[in-house]
C-alpha cells in the first residue's frame, strides 16, 4: 500500500516523505526532530516542541495547567460540556459542529458566552480524540483558541459592533434569505452554492463556509476568504471556489482573488468550480471527488 507524505498528506510511494520534501531536506528545509523522530519544516518548530509551549499556561483562563492541556477548572467544565454533545454523531459531523463553532464565535458579544463556546470546542475535540482516535481536532484546537483570544484582546474583549458593522450585518442576513440555506444550516449566496454545499454534506465531507484563506498573510496581502475549506490532518486543508456571477465588480475581485491564489499556489490547495459546472450535479459531484483525493483527501477526514 503506497504511502502518503508525513509533512504534506500527498502519495509517497514506498517513502515517508514525497518527492518535493525530500529535495528540501537536501537543502536543510526539511528536518527529522531529534526528540519524537517526526519530520517537519525548519520554519516552524516541531509538534512536541508547539505541546510544550501549550501545556505551560491554560489556553482558557492563562492559570498554571501543571503540565495538562488545560487547568484543573477548566478540565471538570470541558468534561460537562462532553455531556451536552450527542456522542453518537459521526466524526465528520463532530468536525463538521467544531468547525462551524468555531467560525461563529467571533460574532458574540458576550464574554461570557464566548467561554462557554471555548470549552465547548476543547470538548468536541477531546470526544473525537478519544472515541475515534482521531488527533486532527486536537492539535489544531490550541490556535483556534489562541486566534479567538487575540481577537478579543484586540477589540477589548467587550465584542461591541458598530453601528455601521451591525447594519451590514442585517443586509448581509436579508441578501442571504434562509431560501438559499444548506441541508446543514449554512446560509449560502446562491442557489449554485447550496447545491455544492449539499454535495459535500450528504457525502460526509468535513467543510466549514466561508472561512478566511490562513496562507495568504493579511499583514501583506488582502484578506482572502474562500467559498469553502476541507479540513485535512494537522494545520492542512483545501479550499473550494465556486466563480458563480458574470458581474463586472465580481469579475474584478475574482480576477485579484485568482492572482493571489497562483502567487501562493505552493503553500494553498484550491479547487475551482465554474458557473456551468453545476449544470450536470452527478458530474461535478464525481470530479470533486477526484479533485478531493488528488488533493490529500480521503474518507478518513
Amino acid at each position: 500500500m503506497d504511502k502518503t507524505c508525513l509533512i504534506c498528506g500527498q502519495p509517497s510511494g514506498m517513502y515517508p516523505l514525497c518527492a518535493k520534501h525530500s529535495d528540501m531536506i537536501k537543502k536543510g528545509f526539511v528536518v527529522k526532530c531529534p526528540k519524537c523522530g517526526k519530520w517537519h519544516k525548519t520554519e516552524s518548530p516541531c509538534d512536541c516542541e508547539k505541546e510544550t509551549i501549550k501545556q505551560a499556561t491554560c489556553p482558557i483562563c492563562g492559570k498554571d495547567t501543571k503540565g495538562k492541556e488545560v487547568c484543573l477548572t477548566c478540565y471538570h467544565e470541558v468534561m460537562g460540556k462532553q455531556e451536552e454533545i450527542d456522542k453518537n454523531q459521526k466524526p465528520w459531523e463532530l468536525k463538521d459542529y467544531f468547525y462551524n463553532l468555531d467560525s461563529s464565535i467571533y460574532r458574540l458579544k458576550d464574554k461570557n458566552l464566548v467561554r462557554s463556546q471555548i470549552l465547548k470546542l476543547y470538548a468536541i475535540a477531546w470526544l473525537v480524540r478519544d472515541l475515534y482516535k482521531d488527533p486532527q481536532l486536537s492539535d489544531v484546537v490550541f490556535d483556534r483558541i489562541t486566534k479567538i483570544k487575540e481577537f478579543q484582546n484586540k477589540h477589548n474583549n467587550d465584542f461591541k459592533l458598530t453601528e455601521e458593522k451591525e447594519k451590514a450585518e442585517k443586509a448581509q442576513v436579508a441578501a442571504t434569505s434562509p431560501r438559499n440555506r444548506a441541508s446543514d444550516g449554512h446560509i449560502c449566496k446562491s442557489k449554485a452554492e447550496v447545491e455544492i454545499d449539499n454535495i459535500l454534506y450528504r457525502n460526509g465531507i468535513c467543510h466549514a463556509y466561508g472561512l478566511k484563506v490562513k496562507e495568504i498573510p493579511a499583514s501583506t496581502e488582502r484578506t482572502v476568504e474562500a467559498d469553502w475549506y476541507i479540513p485535512l490532518s494537522g494545520h492542512d486543508g483545501i479550499y473550494i471556489e465556486y466563480w458563480g456571477m458574470d458581474k463586472q465588480d465580481y469579475q474584478d475581485n475574482k480576477e485579484e482573488k485568482k492572482k493571489l491564489y497562483n502567487k501562493y499556489k505552493d503553500s494553498v490547495k484550491l479547487i475551482e468550480i465554474e458557473k456551468n459546472d453545476i449544470n450536470d450535479v452527478q458530474n461535478l459531484e464525481y470530479q470533486l471527488f477526484q479533485r478531493l483525493r488528488s488533493l490529500g483527501w480521503n474518507t478518513k477526514y
